[in-house]
């Protein structure tokens, strides 16, 4: 998953123990990379089921 990211292993290590958080670009490339928008990674209420809802009336999934 790293190196998917073009993030070093420690980075990801740090992010999955909570050590650290991405930010930036890192928050960007790892969005991009689940197809999620960067609110559903820094929202706690982000309601899933709904994005994947409205991205189906869209016809975009």
């Amino acid at each position: 998953m790293a190196a998917d990211l073009g993030i070093s292993e420690a980075t990801y290590t740090s992010w999955e123990s909570g050590q650290a958080e991405p930010w930036g670009e890192q928050l960007y490339n790892l969005a991009h990379h689940f197809k999620l928008p960067i609110a559903a990674l820094l929202d706690d209420n982000f309601d899933y089921e709904l994005y994947l809802m409205v991205l189906k009336a869209r016809g975009t999934l």
